[in-house]
């Protein structure tokens, strides 16, 4: 080998490991560099925020939001006004030109007959970056049981934390400027209470648009456990292992911030994510003190007494701190 040569094949050399530990450090920093990410994001998240938007949807002058009536309707233009100013966008690979979808399902009356009902479900995206056409769900439905016997039933805890809790998580992402890899999609479930009519109407538009395959979902519900209860974020299964990924996020984002979790193997009882399960969308809903103290730390559950000033808000807080880290740990 002339000396020449050598001196390219040793310059050749030095290259190639160079490139070599530039990929596996490149690699090697990628996780933690998203970790960091998502644990910025938490730390961004507001108590006000927050506790304004629980107000607001929880308030004796929304009439305790039920399905299919004028109060509902005003939540859902009070949600597009702030879809808006989060900066959202229609989403419109799911063919909607702006935030509603609208959708008719059908009720009965107390002599049987039934009548058609109309609702809306709010849809904004963050479009992704590298994964554009790989998509996480992350929802809350925003009505609740209304007025029975006079009585205002206003759905502090169930749920208009989940929404508040979502609302914010897309604040703190809009905020940061950093766009995710997948294509995140905000829905605000309309008709849960009375059959989860939204999120199956939902599905029948993510199957018209081939958008199942590749999509998970996370959705958030009653994250108010009365004042006192002890704080832990729990997780359903749903019976199937496709849910690893998603409890390994949110578990996780709760290691990171000293919260337990616990996990139930079992389908979730009847949130939008069961609905969302069984149109093939890998999905699980998220909850606060669920699982076998639910009765214990939600005793307001479905009573005109689940109002703000039963919330316990520091563990709402902490809830919407480890979705926040575990929705950007998951659409990356």
């Amino acid at each position: 080998m002339t000396q020449n040569k050598h001196k390219r094949y040793k310059i050749t050399i030095v290259v190639i490991f160079f490139i070599f530990f530039f990929v596996i450090t490149a690699q090697a920093n990628k996780p933690k560099n998203q970790h960091q990410q998502a644990l910025e994001f938490s730390q961004e998240v507001s108590m006000d925020y927050l506790m304004n938007d629980v107000l607001w949807l929880a308030d004796d002058a929304r009439l305790g939001r039920a399905s299919g009536t004028a109060s509902e309707d005003e939540v859902a233009e009070w949600l597009i006004e702030r879809y808006m100013k989060l900066d959202l966008s229609p989403a419109k690979k799911l063919g909607l030109s702006d935030f509603t979808h609208n959708f008719e399902y059908h009720v009965y009356d107390d002599a049987g007959i039934e009548h058609p009902a109309f609702g809306k479900n709010i849809i904004g995206v963050i479009p992704g970056s590298g994964k554009p056409n790989k998509y996480l769900i992350v929802s809350a439905h925003y009505d609740h049981l209304g007025v029975e016997d006079g009585l205002i039933y206003n759905g502090a805890d169930d749920n208009a934390t989940g929404v508040a809790a979502m609302l914010e998580v897309a604040r703190v992402i809009k905020k940061s400027g950093r766009q995710p890899e997948k294509t995140i999609i905000f829905v605000s479930f309309s008709a849960e209470e009375i059959g989860r009519h939204g999120s199956w109407n939902f599905c029948h538009i993510l199957h018209k648009n081939n958008i199942v395959d590749n999509t998970v979902g996370l959705n958030f519900e009653m994250f108010g456990v009365v004042k006192g209860s002890p704080m832990y974020v729990h997780v359903w299964e749903q019976q199937t292992l496709a849910t690893q990924p998603i409890i390994q996020a949110i578990k996780t984002a709760s290691d990171a911030l000293n919260v337990n979790m616990i996990t139930s193997f079992d389908l979730d009882p009847g949130s939008d994510a069961l609905e969302l399960l069984n149109c093939g969308v890998t999905a699980t809903t998220i909850d606060v003190g669920g699982g076998d103290r639910f009765e214990y730390n939600h005793p307001y559950y479905h009573s005109p007494d689940d109002k703000v000033s039963n919330i316990d808000q520091n563990n709402f807080y902490q809830a919407t701190q480890i979705v926040a880290m575990s929705v950007w740990l998951l659409a990356n």
